[in-house]
Order: structure tokens, then sequence, then C-alpha cells
């Protein structure tokens, strides 16, 4: 660990941004996905010869902005820089995954359980970016479980 005092003081995480290719389609997807309420939507800033277009969402206590690009889609395997995955806490992921699988929003893969005993599943939206619904063993998300290992030491 650094000494002394950190260099920005971060007071937790504002948000998550994520690039796709067709902003409705991803406003869709993710809206059956999560039931998220938009917030800020300017969908027509492209149009308007402002760039980008973007729409900002609610998700549970997270706040997500969509925007459009027309930049392609780059693919990165897990273990190359770059690769980003979302991770959203789920209180059972097993449930989560045959709820998804039932209203045909993608193929996933089967729940998988970590070293740790968590239980995650991973998969990607329609433009390829990573996502990842965990079940945290012990507490509702990671953040909670490190913030009561962080008190305890």
């Amino acid at each position: 660990m650094a000494e002394g005092e950190p260099l920005v003081s971060v007071l937790g995480l504002s948000h998550v941004v994520l690039r796709v290719s067709d902003l409705n389609r991803a406003i869709d997807y993710y809206d059956r996905l999560f039931g998220f309420r938009i917030h800020s939507d300017k969908r027509n800033a492209m149009a308007e010869g402002a760039s980008p277009s973007v729409v900002g969402v609610l998700a549970g206590r997270l706040a997500v902005e969509i925007i459009e690009t027309t930049a392609p889609i780059v693919r990165r395997a897990r273990d190359e820089p770059g690769y980003v995955c979302i991770a959203f806490g789920v209180a059972d992921a097993a449930a989560a995954l045959e709820i998804l699988k039932s209203r045909g929003l993608t193929r996933f893969p089967e729940v998988a359980t970590t070293p740790s005993g968590h239980k995650a599943v991973l998969f990607r939206d329609p433009d390829g970016n990573i996502l990842e619904f965990i079940e945290i063993k012990g507490a509702p998300t990671m953040l909670e479980l490190a913030m009561a290992g962080a008190k305890a030491q």
C-alpha cells in the first residue's frame, strides 16, 4: 500500500458507461434486463450536431450512461489489458439466470462458482459489453463485502 495521503480522495463510484452501436436497441435490451428508469435522454444529440447521443439510466443504485458510437466493436479476451466487466450484485445468480433465459434475452452460460464461493454468470450484451451477475457469499455486493473486511482490520 502507498504511504501517506492519496493523491485524490474518491467519494465512490459515480457511474458506468456502456458504448453501444444502436442506442434504441440497447435501451430496449437494458430496460428488459433491469427495468431501469431514464433520468437523462439526449437520444437525438448526434442528429442535432452534438456528439454523442447518450441516455442516462438508473439500474438499482447504479447510474449508467448508454452512449451511441460509430466506432467498431473490439472484443477482448479475459486475460487482455482493456478487458472490462461490469458486475451487478444479485441475491440468487441461478434464479436470475433462469429468468433471463426464459425471456430470451440472450444465451447465457451456466452459473460458475468462484474459488471464494461466489456464484457468477458472465455474458455479453448485443454490442459485446461484458456483464456479470454475481451472488456474493456473505454480502449483497462486493463493495459491502470489501467494506466489512476493511472495518474488521
